[in-house]
């Protein structure tokens, strides 16, 4: 069996669900943690900055709304299914180089937690909860 490769990084964010601003939400924090040009702020060319790296550490492979369908009744004996978005998941794929892993996910991970007990940005205010997840790929 060979040696085991961290190779990805799952950010989950969960949504506060009393809100009816969730689409602007999840669109912000799309734009933020994929570090599109419209986000703020972008999160791949922060953890860069933090690090002080010459170089791109982790770059987004994919981004998914966790949905949660509801059943709603519009009218006496009428029901409408809802989908509301109750989270975000994001792949990351570290880049990096592997002597700077451990201090990279380690200001990442800081860097998060400030940013969410801060609440800098207003769509930050309905999000609930933040888990960070190193995944490890088998050769």
């Amino acid at each position: 069996m060979n040696s085991l490769e961290t190779d990805y990084i799952i950010l989950i964010i969960k949504f506060r669900t009393d809100t009816q601003t969730l689409k602007n939400v999840s669109n912000d924090i799309r734009r933020a943690f994929l570090g599109l040009d419209r986000g703020s702020p972008k999160i791949p060319k922060k953890i860069q900055e933090i690090v002080n790296s010459n170089h791109e550490l982790i770059k987004p492979i994919h981004f998914a709304l966790m949905k949660d369908p509801i059943k709603t009744e519009v009218a006496k004996g009428k029901y409408k299914i809802q989908n509301p978005a109750v989270g975000a998941a994001i792949i990351y794929e570290y880049i990096g180089l592997s002597q700077e892993f451990d201090t990279s996910i380690n200001h990442f991970r800081k860097y998060l937690l400030s940013l969410f007990e801060e609440k800098k940005y207003n769509y930050l205010e309905y999000c609930s909860d933040v888990k960070l997840i190193i995944g490890k790929e088998l050769d």
